[in-house]
């Protein structure tokens, strides 16, 4: 893809971002993220077709990265040590805190987050029960929803405060409460 495109569609996403970040996705218009992404309705219906194909797009996009980061785990490997894992993640979030944090503090109910943790949820349900096919697939998936749900909303709430505690130590407590429970953050 050219530069100037690729530079052109980051810009739209990253502007459609931070709108979400203030603004229900329903208050949201064509005009808005032309003006926040600094080109106009013409250059906006170049790359995209609506909204929707931006938000199609910001999945895609961090599906994408979600599988890259993910493509050699093996379940063992990860429930042994989950912290290679969540350290490559850090370090793609950190690259861009702005933009993951606009996505994570989205106003409304827009559809975004739940589609994302769906997928990932999808990954590691699919991984874990490929290893350990005796378990049972509805305790996996109830215990994968706790999880995420925490894991999400624990960073939700991180990007939407004053963010005194560096990410890298967040994701440190969550790895260590998600893997250990209570008891591994105590000790």
């Amino acid at each position: 893809m050219d530069r100037r495109i690729a530079r052109t569609r980051k810009s739209i996403k990253r502007a459609f971002a931070y709108l979400l970040s203030q603004k229900d996705l329903n208050e949201i218009t064509i005009t808005d993220i032309a003006n926040a992404a600094d080109v106009n309705r013409k250059t906006f219906y170049t790359y995209y077709a609506g909204i929707y194909e931006v938000i199609d797009d910001i999945e895609d996009e961090l599906a994408d990265i979600f599988e890259e980061t993910t493509k050699d785990l093996h379940m063992h490997d990860f429930l042994d040590n989950p912290h290679n894992v969540i350290h490559q993640l850090d370090l793609i979030v950190n690259q861009d805190l702005e933009y993951y944090g606009n996505l994570l503090r989205m106003k409304g109910n827009s559809s975004l987050n739940t589609k994302i943790v769906k997928v990932v949820k999808a990954k590691i349900e699919s991984e874990f029960l490929k290893e350990y096919p005796g378990k049972n697939p509805e305790k996996v998936s109830a215990v994968l929803d706790f999880i995420f749900s925490g894991v999400v909303e624990t960073f939700r709430i991180w990007f939407s405060a004053e963010r005194k505690m560096p990410l890298n130590e967040l994701s440190d407590i969550i790895e260590k409460i998600t893997f250990t429970g209570l008891n591994g953050i105590l000790k």
